[in-house]
């Protein structure tokens, strides 16, 4: 019945697709059904639980979404008893009787016959009397209206009552017919393909990529062996694009509104979705929102576009900038408008010579305007970047870079308490002026001159140009910019109410100096496409009438952004992902060193570290350690380069990891895979394989760091904040790292935190007390102690940021350093960060600074105050919120998303425009996240970034709760919603509020598709096919049942658990402890789940080794299948208990299931199956109900977790079968043997603490007393009694025979 059901569903299709789509005129007239477009087709069932199984869909609605998805371009409705079923209904019963209708019908209306492919009977051979002999005519159904009857045309319908015969004469199967389907086009236009709704299916996204370029061999030989020579750090210091391509659009915003809304509408997302599959983010900066009414105010217009558009040239992998060049043709100067020049703000800051020459030509008046609107800062150092020549080869002559140069130090700025707009006029007119006589000699129009006079007369939009067009890199040309043009045949009719967007006016004039400007700088550079078009009276642009010219405008931008991407793929190497993590590691080291002060704790550290490296300690590893900020990463990082460079490198090997700033130094099993890849690669060893069981991949990796390296050849191992791993495979428990019997030849150096307890929100570690068990020598630590003088590090701080304080504000700064709590972590180089950031936006040298908080999670309070005043509250709330609950760190692309849900934040974004789509611009997310980059680390998987110190993390919650207790549980339900794609492919109503504002540009509309992504558990292919390769959506993995749980889903966690795809697919990526862990606190979050989540455990621990089996990704389906009726796992195979319908991801899967007819109703009562070594002789629960000890055969005794099942710790020392464990009263573990001994063991560090001999047989008993005592029994006929410290036998109790 199986076989025959399954076998049923796909000849329903083949038929189907034959029927539809090309057979039908053979079986029929082909008049009637080009005249119709329509057929309907009998479904063969005979029962509403044949047809379930065989669809394998709850309702109507989801079968049609099934026939949709392989048939796209035919529509699909039921009818059933005379009446049409709707989607929301389930499949009633049929039979013969009363049969359900399937009516398929082309798309396009009847009479249209395009949509029809020719008929596909020659395609498989089959005759048309052989398909006729295997239908029969259907006669009208009762019930169905003569009119209907009609108007279906009922007597071309079918009836598939031979469909065995059918399918026997067709020679192919269902993906044939699917290609052949797939490959028909139109007649007459075969290059056309059909537009969906928004019109985004059109676009042509060809990419096609080139090979990659062969690798540095050498290059990556230098930095797998961590050897600092010049050639390498040169290459180190060469910015590495990311991958992604972010493209500044430029224009003037009103009169190119249209075009910006195509592009952010119908372009972007597409082009994030093909950019996606070659590994690729695509982001396009959009401006209109970037600006805050508070910053346009202060006239921070131009710096912050061009801060947006250096960020663009930094990090984009390929274009980088497209310049909207507007503009009307045959312009006069009176009422015929133009495209406009732009806003022409005063500069926000003057350097202090540059503003005294202008005042020196000034009038008096205009002398006290510019006193009145500008007042002198000393405390600027420097001149910001966007202010200098970015490119002196083809930048201003010698002569003006001189004096160019000449103008870093302290600088006049605009102020923000005086409103510059009512002297707007006024002051921009007085500083062109003078500005004028000033640099009366330069040429303000050459295109390469960067002389200070343009920055009184360009607007911001030609500032944009000249940075992004203008002065690119010569060696790029125009590969990285382009320039589109648009103008009006005719020029703009004069009174034109749409006017006033496309032209610059002064009042009811044009600007005509405006105007001249804007065609000089046009005259710069040609344009790459150009478009003359009519003039849309009172529109200007108007989306019907200039539909073709919008479209062919998002054709050349998406043919430009896709051979970017070539561009930028041609530019890769090979990937090496080993040489490449430890080239991250490199960089990272190079960037902290070269910010490295030398102050007197610092120092002195470094010198122990540099000692420990150069003369060793008896084998032992050196341990850094101080308070969360101290400064650990910094001196780490200096010393790396120190090694590095020193006597040891010219033959050594340096492998460093900064744990947790990237994603494979965050989990211990993925360091170790990348650490030992790296030292096979350095010591030649790249035939040995890799083991993927993390047991022995920690013993591999022990190896290779005790037995690889030599004399000739020694290694320095740094591993930078153990304390940053997470818990997985115990990675805090250190028992994966050896820091004791080291060969001479080799240097660990190790830095942590304290220990931390468990808060309840984040998970406690003792990784420094375990080390110094480990250890047991205090010389082998070396504490990072508070800052001795904190003045000479802020002002050392305040000089890389450009910025110094004057002597009484800096007495407020030491004031507070001198008033901080020993048991705070003020007085850390991280308070000291802080405070210099605090510090450098005091922008005025008179400005008195309010005290500076001591404790630091109060500074980093005040910060964020400070950035949510800047950004906007709520916004800043919820990205916080976002980087602070997301386990592995949120990525801007994903952030954008879950933001766009939020109505409030979209409300609050929307100051100015309202962008077409309802999707938070990136430029938004990424100005925050430019504030917060100093504090941000990679974490989990992609770009997710996460808060690189603990600090951070404990002060975003508190200053979260401070706002609103129930803020966090909202957060994690919208995280929820966008990991699980709950959105995707929906409209989501709006508030009022954003009604209201939305409805200004959009009128009518009240709702709208966030286009959040569906985010499915794959990517890409089929789970239970092991031929096919499968894409795990791994951050869905991390984060949806962790935020459901954090947002009191109690349904969505059972759901989710409980299900057997979400099993197996947690295992293969690796995360089955993560698993298990959900499944703790979800039962420690709903009491109400205990009993079900508890069993759903238990079938995990029961089946560990089939879950852990990637070679059978079915096997959980073929376990969950003989469960009992009542258990979760098996229910989650089911759609419906009643009728037993598979979920359609399951179907298929009972062919390679044995189903157990006669299984059990009653649960097994085993809870977790432990991995043993041998056989077991003993096992032992400990006190706290976390771990079990078992002793095995073979005189191994392990420590496993209750809860995972990981192996926590091997303790090895017994020489013969284990007979006996017992846990002490104080965690200690004591082990008989038959070797005789007993011996009493740290269960959490594995050291050996003592052995105790004495007995002169077997030892088959050991017991603790209340007090410590220990007592063993033996087959020598004694009870002996000891003291576990000292190892003394304090008697021996005789009298058994």
């Amino acid at each position: 019945i199986r076989l025959f059901l399954i076998e049923g569903f796909w000849l329903l299709v083949a038929v189907l697709l034959l029927g539809c789509k090309g057979g039908v005129s053979a079986w029929t007239t082909e008049e009637r059904i080009m005249e119709r477009n329509e057929v309907w087709i009998k479904l063969p069932f005979e029962s509403r639980a044949k047809q379930m199984c065989v669809v394998g869909t709850a309702t109507i609605g989801e079968f049609k979404n099934v026939l949709s998805h392989l048939v796209p371009r035919f529509s699909f409705s039921f009818t059933h008893c005379g009446r049409f079923i709707s989607g929301s209904d389930t499949p009633p019963a049929c039979g013969p009787e009363n049969p359900i209708i399937l009516v398929v019908k082309a798309q396009g209306g009847g009479g249209d016959s395009s949509e029809l492919p020719t008929p596909l009977l020659d395609e498989f051979g089959v005759a048309a009397s052989q398909v006729a002999g295997a239908v029969e005519p259907l006669s009208p159904v009762e019930g169905v209206s003569e009119k209907k009857a009609l108007e279906a045309d009922m007597d071309i319908a079918l009836r598939i009552s031979k469909a065995r015969n059918l399918a026997a004469l067709i020679k192919g199967d269902l993906q044939q017919i699917m290609d052949i389907l797939n490959s028909t086009k139109k007649p007459g236009n075969a290059e056309d393909a059909p537009s969906d709704a928004a019109g985004r299916s059109r676009f042509k996204l060809d990419v096609s990529p080139p090979p990659k370029k062969a690798r540095d061999a050498e290059m990556d030989q230098l930095v797998l062996l961590g050897r600092l020579e010049e050639s390498l750090l040169q290459d180190l210091r060469v910015p590495t694009p990311e991958r992604e391509i972010r493209v500044f659009l430029s224009s003037t915003f009103t009169d190119t509104a249209e075009e910006r809304n195509k592009i952010l509408k119908d372009v972007v997302p597409v082009l994030q979705e093909r950019f996606a599959q070659f590994g690729y983010a695509f982001y396009a900066s959009e401006m209109r929102w970037s600006i805050r009414e508070a910053e346009s105010d202060a006239m921070e217009t131009s710096t912050i576009c061009m801060t947006e558009l250096e960020n663009c040239q930094t990090v984009s992998a390929g274009l980088n900038y497209v310049y909207i060049a507007a503009r009307s043709a045959g312009l006069n100067y009176v009422y015929i408008a133009c495209s406009k020049y732009g806003f022409r703000p005063p500069p926000q800051k003057i350097q202090e010579l540059v503003f005294e020459k202008l005042l020196a030509v000034m009038s008096e008046e205009n002398q006290a305007l510019a006193k009145k609107c500008y007042k002198l800062d000393t405390n600027s150092t420097t001149t910001p970047p966007q202010f200098k020549s970015p490119l002196p080869k083809c930048g201003p002559s010698r002569q003006v870079r001189e004096e160019w140069d000449q103008h870093d130090g302290p600088q006049y700025v605009l102020q923000i308490g005086i409103n510059p707009w009512d002297r707007f006029t006024a002051i921009v007119a007085a500083l062109r002026s003078a500005a004028l006589v000033v640099w009366k000699d330069e040429d303000s129009r050459d295109p390469k001159s960067q002389s200070w006079l343009k920055k009184f007369i360009i607007s911001v939009t030609e500032e944009e140009f000249c940075n992004g067009a203008l002065w690119a890199k010569p060696e790029e040309g125009r590969t990285r910019v382009k320039v589109f043009k648009r103008s009006f045949k005719g020029g703009i009719p004069p009174g034109d109410a749409a006017a006033k967007k496309f032209i610059d006016l002064i009042g009811k004039e044009v600007d005509v100096e405006a105007q001249q400007l804007l065609r000089e700088q046009q005259a710069m550079i040609e344009p790459d496409h150009e478009w003359v078009l009519p003039w849309a009276p009172g529109k200007g642009i108007d989306t019907e009438q200039h539909k073709k010219y919008l479209e062919e405008f998002c054709d050349k931008f998406v043919e430009a952004c896709c051979k970017s991407l070539e561009q930028a793929l041609a530019e890769e190497v090979q990937p090496d992902r080993v040489v490449e993590e430890a080239r991250r590691h490199l960089v990272f080291a190079e960037t902290r060193a070269g910010k490295f002060h030398n102050t007197p704790t610092a120092v002195r550290v470094l010198a122990s570290v540099s000692k420990y490296v150069h003369e060793g300690l008896n084998g032992k590893a050196f341990v850094v350690w101080g308070k969360s900020g101290a400064g650990k990463t910094y001196i780490i990082a200096k010393a790396v380069w120190d090694a590095a460079k020193g006597s040891t490198a010219s033959n050594g090997v340096c492998v460093v990891r900064f744990l947790g700033t990237t994603a494979d130094s965050s989990k211990v099993a993925h360091l170790l895979d990348s650490v030992v890849q790296q030292l096979a690669r350095a010591y030649d060893k790249e035939n040995i394989a890799i083991p993927s069981d993390f047991r022995d991949l920690a013993e591999l990796f022990k190896t290779a760091v005790t037995e690889w390296p030599s004399p000739d050849k020694p290694l320095t191992l740094v591993l930078d904040s153990v304390d940053q791993l997470d818990d997985t495979n115990c990675g805090r428990m250190l028992k994966w790292l050896q820091v004791t019997e080291l060969p001479d030849c080799v240097r660990m150096v190790i830095s942590t935190l304290p220990d931390y307890e468990d808060d309840g929100d984040k998970e406690g570690f003792t990784c420094h007390s375990l080390l110094q068990r480990s250890l047991d020598d205090e010389g082998c630590f070396s504490q990072v102690k508070d800052i001795e003088d904190p003045e000479a590090v802020i002002r050392h701080l305040l000089r890389l940021l450009g910025r110094t304080v004057t002597d009484e504000q800096m007495k407020v700064l030491l004031d507070s350093f001198g008033s901080r709590k020993e048991d705070d972590i003020a007085g850390t180089p991280l308070w000291v960060t802080l405070v210099a950031h605090e510090a450098s936006s005091v922008g005025l040298t008179d400005y008195q600074p309010p005290p500076v908080p001591s404790s630091v999670r109060e500074l980093i309070m005040a910060f964020f105050d400070r950035l949510a005043k800047l950004r906007g509250e709520l916004l800043v709330c919820k990205v916080l919120a976002c980087i602070t609950l997301c386990q592995d760190g949120i990525a801007e692309g994903e952030l954008a998303h879950v933001l766009s849900l939020d109505d409030k934040v979209l409300r609050q974004i929307y100051q100015w425009w309202v962008p077409s789509v309802r999707v938070v611009p990136c430029i938004v997310i990424t100005r925050i996240f430019a504030d917060l980059r100093p504090y941000l680390a990679s974490r989990g998987t992609g770009s997710a970034k996460a808060w690189y110190h603990r600090q951070f993390w404990e002060a975003a919650l508190a200053w979260l709760s401070k706002h609103d207790p129930e803020f966090k549980k909202r957060v994690h339900a919208d995280l929820a919603a966008y990991f699980a794609g709950t959105h995707h492919g929906k409209p989501k109503p709006y508030t009022p509020a954003l009604i209201a504002k939305v409805q200004e540009f959009f009128p009518g509309e009240t709702e709208a598709d966030r286009l959040v992504p569906a985010n499915p558990l794959l990517f890409a292919g089929e789970l239970f096919n092991t031929d096919a390769a499968v894409v795990l959506n791994e951050r869905r993995l991390a984060e949806y049942v962790y935020h459901c749980i954090g947002a009191g889903m109690q349904d969505a966690v059972l759901a989710e658990l409980s299900s057997p795809l979400y099993i197996t697919t947690k295992f293969m990526a690796g995360m089955g402890t993560e698993l298990q862990l959900e499944l703790i606190a979800g039962m420690r979050r709903f009491p109400a789940l205990e009993q079900g989540l508890g069993r759903v455990k238990a079938f995990i621990g029961k089946h560990i080794s089939l879950c852990r089996s990637p070679e059978v990704p079915w096997a959980v389906v073929q376990a969950a299948y003989n469960q009992p009726d009542a258990s979760p796992v098996r229910k989650g195979l089911f759609d419906s208990e009643e009728t037993g319908d598979v979920k359609q991801e399951y179907l298929g899967l009972e062919e390679r299931c044995i189903l157990w007819h006669g299984r059990p109703q009653s649960f097994d009562p085993c809870l977790l199956t432990l991995p043993a070594s041998s056989t077991v002789r003993c096992v032992a629960y400990a006190r706290d109900g976390e771990r079990v000890a078992m002793g095995c055969t073979d005189g191994l005794v392990t420590v496993c977790s209750v809860t995972t099942g990981d192996v926590l710790c091997s303790l090895t020392g017994h020489t013969d079968s284990v007979s006996s464990v017992a846990w002490g009263p104080n965690g200690e573990l004591a082990s008989g043997s038959n070797d005789k001994t007993v011996k009493v063991w740290d269960p959490v560090t594995g050291v050996e603490k003592s052995s105790l001999t004495g007995h002169t047989a077997r030892v088959v008993s050991v017991a603790w007393g209340p007090n410590g005592e220990l007592a063993s029994g033996s087959w020598d006929n004694t009870v002996k009694l000891w003291d576990p410290d000292t190892g003394a036998e304090k008697s021996s109790l005789t009298g058994h025979t």
